[in-house]
């Protein structure tokens, strides 16, 4: 057998894995019009991707190698760290938190990498949120850069896109839910 049709099998049986093509399309419109119904009532919206390392050297000298479950961690504390940044002990006393919707991807052409939609404060300039969003992912040890793109009309369809997606083990696994803040105070 050779390697292109072993591709079109690995991909075949992903795509079936997942339910079908048909399936996987229901899904995706559903998940970009949850997006969309979430989204549509913020003032304005950053949206920013987080790069991660594949693997960090322990003190010991050993290598520890990023998985979904730390990456998945990793994004909740970038989050943690942004609404401490924003608005200090309201955090902690009023649960006041930064509004966001998180992805996870990883793929055969990219390693581990996050896109997450947020909304900036009210008043904060979009530079000085951005400028929290870096320092704040630069805080851990797994971030490698951030970068911003347009948040457009196009975000929910980017944040739902397949490519990215084939390693992980669900396509709807790619939500970060233990993230996601959509109500706050």
């Amino acid at each position: 057998m050779n390697s292109s049709s072993s591709e079109d099998d690995n991909s075949q049986e992903a795509s079936q894995s997942r339910g079908g093509p048909a399936r996987l399309q229901t899904i995706r419109e559903n998940l970009q019009g949850w997006v969309i119904g979430h989204t549509s009532s913020w003032a304005s919206a950053a949206f920013i991707s987080l790069n991660f390392k594949d693997t960090l050297r322990a003190d010991a000298g050993t290598f520890t190698g990023l998985t979904e479950q730390i990456a998945r961690r990793e994004i909740e504390l970038f989050g943690k760290r942004v609404d401490r940044a924003v608005y200090g002990r309201l955090v902690q006393r009023f649960n006041r938190r930064v509004r966001r919707i998180p992805f996870l991807e990883r793929g055969q052409d990219r390693g581990w990498h996050a896109h997450i939609l947020m909304e900036p404060p009210d008043g904060m300039a979009e530079v000085r949120f951005l400028q929290i969003a870096k320092t704040a992912w630069a805080e851990s040890p797994w971030s490698t850069n951030l970068h911003n793109r347009v948040a457009d009309d196009g975000a929910s369809g980017y944040l739902t896109k397949e490519r990215s997606k084939s390693e992980l083990e669900a396509w709807t696994d790619t939500i970060v839910v233990e993230a996601i803040v959509v109500d706050t105070k």
